[in-house]
């Protein structure tokens, strides 16, 4: 092989190596809400600063809410790769992530009685 040929092929990779890509890491996401309800309305203001303070490295799209996706239908989305993020609360995410399980409080047992409540004197 010329090795003129093969000095020029190996400055030309080495140049394309030096030239650093820039691509941006795009995730869709879905609220559960109406976009005028005040839950809505703090997750859209999280995305807003995402996409500010992460400008050029990720952005949020914002698909929409139940609208877009219905309520109880967006953890299987998540699930299924149809959107990256879902602002929901955790009860909704129970029958598609058991780990959403330990955010439900346990059932309510009442107290003892006070006659079984041993004095503390």
């Amino acid at each position: 092989m010329n090795t003129k040929k093969l000095f020029s092929a190996l400055l030309l990779s080495v140049s394309a190596w030096a030239v650093p890509a820039h691509a941006v890491d795009t995730l869709s996401a879905v609220h559960a809400f109406p976009a005028t309800w005040v839950y809505s309305k703090s997750f859209l203001e999280f995305v807003r600063k995402v996409n500010a303070a992460g400008k050029g490295i990720v952005e949020i799209k914002v698909r929409g809410g139940p609208e877009a996706i219905g309520q109880f239908e967006q953890p299987n989305a998540v699930r299924d790769g149809v959107v990256d993020m879902v602002y929901t609360p955790c009860a909704f995410m129970q029958a598609a992530s058991p780990s959403a399980m330990p955010s439900v409080p346990a059932p309510w047992t009442a107290p003892p009685p006070a006659s079984q409540v041993p004095c503390p004197l």
